[in-house]
């Protein structure tokens, strides 16, 4: 049964669509105008113009990532030193960037990743991408597998549609596919290396955008091996497959073909019973018990996609009304895919007689990770996992930090499904977050802390606090730059003080390294 959604809540940034094809740019476009609050004309309603006038008096509080004062110093990890205090004993702590395509902040976010992991003794990193996409990059970093998933080149039209072998690469999730990833990972698996299984830091996916057959083919093989007496119930349940790809079975369920809701969540339930029975064997392994999990979520993944799939659809149908029914169910998917991974981590480390809390990283974009509980333009009722995690775990247990960029290129696509280019990202709205931090211009790459923790970490400056706890703009660029529309597209409105703990400002960035330099074919309109 659907869960009723609450009846009050925040607006939000960008909002990616799996079957956006049929309703292109000018939905997300429309969407966005409506979520923001903005007039026919394109113009936004904008906070007080004294705003502006503050950030000349947050010199003493920006906190500078360079060696120097000045742009382009090499950043030094120690920077963070004050930030990683303010974070106190956090359970989750989550890590938004403003744009996926901009290599700076791809760079900054692992670097103070790597100080998380390190000193608040991290058992798990959640990001936002498919559970399958990641699944075996996880094999990799905990010694599982030693070909490092990542290592292999995208050079064709076959490759790109080859997600089993090529993780990362399907369209979005394929601005994870970079230099900075890369080197991640492998410094995951060195991390691990000399750690016991059961001490090893996981890395899992929490979305279900674009692997359903991926994953559906996973856990019929799965069962195939380990339960072949169920298979045949797992094959009608799994019926989709029938259709050529996930595109081909999305616009056949636009189009009125029957739905396989009721199917795949009757799959999952299976296995979740599978998943008990061995967490409950004590001459399981810690890898068998892994494995049950991987399949379990992978049926997660494909109920929950389903059910995202059919919300979107009634959506499209409400030509002139806009709801939020589908981002909410996403974001609440990857908070269920959340608890799943920590309460899995629970369970291991009560078998192994471990006495030791699970502590999650999050890694995604900024625009699931901002708290818009206090902004005002809520009757859209949006949910954000932000909002969601402090609600569900408690602000004191929970620190968030924010990544933006002041100006730059970054690699972007024009539409859903099209190949990535480099796009110069226009100035800022001028009551943006953006524009009041670039008036310290003698510190372009900067943080400021918004709220601690650690009672030995005290935030109180009074023009640090005026300044967080003022309406303005926040930009948000996911895989998709809109420039004509920029300020509806991608600008959401915020108070930062409230909607983040922190926030690490880049003074100009550049576009990330990808791992592929193969171009794939751009996708044709289907005839009428």
């Amino acid at each position: 049964m659907q869960k009723a959604l609450p009846k009050r809540l925040p607006s939000k940034g960008y909002r990616p669509m799996p079957i956006a094809n049929e309703r292109g740019i000018a939905g997300v476009s429309a969407i966005m105008k409506s979520r923001m609050g903005g007039r026919e004309d394109g113009q936004l309603f904008t906070p007080k113009p004294e705003l502006r006038n503050l950030a000349d008096l947050l010199k003493n509080e920006a906190i500078p990532l360079n060696a120097t004062r000045h742009t382009g110093a090499t950043f030094h990890p120690e920077a963070y030193d004050r930030l990683l205090e303010g974070m106190g004993d956090a359970s989750i702590i989550t890590l938004g960037h403003s744009m996926f395509g901009a290599d700076e902040l791809h760079r900054e976010r692992i670097n103070l990743s790597k100080r998380i992991i390190e000193e608040k003794n991290i058992s798990n990193i959640a990001l936002e991408a498919d559970y399958f996409d990641v699944m075996e990059i996880n094999k990799y970093i905990t010694g599982k597998i030693d070909e490092n998933p990542l290592d292999t080149r995208v050079t064709s039209e076959a490759d790109a549609a080859n997600e089993e072998k090529f993780p990362l690469y399907a369209w979005p999730v394929r601005l994870w596919r970079n230099t900075h990833t890369l080197s991640f990972v492998r410094w995951l698996r060195q991390y691990n290396q000399d750690r016991p299984e059961e001490r090893r830091v996981s890395i899992h996916g929490t979305d279900c955008y674009r692997t359903w057959f991926e994953s559906a083919r996973y856990v019929l093989q799965h069962i195939q091996r380990r339960d072949p007496e169920n298979f045949p119930h797992f094959e009608v349940d799994y019926g989709f497959l029938k259709y050529k790809n996930l595109d081909h079975y999305q616009m056949g369920m636009a189009r009125g073909i029957k739905s396989s809701r009721s199917d795949v969540a009757h799959a999952f339930h299976a296995m979740r019973r599978n998943y008990e029975k061995i967490l409950r064997d004590p001459n399981a392994s810690v890898a068998r018990v892994d494995e049950e999990f991987d399949a379990l979520m992978n049926a997660l993944a494909i109920k929950d996609g389903e059910d995202i799939a059919f919300l979107m659809i009634e959506e499209d149908k409400l030509s002139n009304t806009q709801t939020m029914l589908s981002w909410n169910s996403r974001d609440s998917h990857m908070l269920n895919a959340l608890k799943h991974i920590r309460s899995h981590s629970e369970a291991q480390f009560r078998r192994a007689r471990l006495d030791r809390p699970v502590k999650t990283l999050y890694l995604g974009h900024m625009s699931h990770m901002l708290d818009e509980s206090g902004a005002p333009r809520s009757m859209l009722g949006g949910m954000n996992m932000g909002e969601i995690l402090r609600n569900e775990f408690g602000i004191e247990n929970t620190f968030s930090v924010g990544f933006i960029p002041k100006s730059g290129i970054i690699s972007a696509s024009h539409q859903m499904n099209g190949n990535y280019e480099n796009f110069e990202i226009k100035d800022p709205h001028f009551q943006s977050l953006e524009v009041s931090l670039d008036e310290l211009e003698a510190v372009q790459n900067l943080y400021l802390l918004f709220r601690s923790n650690n009672p030995e970490v005290v935030v109180s400056d009074k023009n640090l606090k005026t300044f967080s706890n003022r309406e303005m703009f926040i930009r948000c660029v996911g895989p998709i730059y809109n420039e004509v529309s920029e300020e509806t597209a991608h600008f959401t409105q915020c108070t930062p003080g409230l909607a983040m703990d922190a926030v690490v400002a880049i003074g100009r960035v550049k576009p990330i390294t990808p791992l592929d330099t193969y171009v794939s074919p751009q996708p044709q309109p289907e005839a009428q």
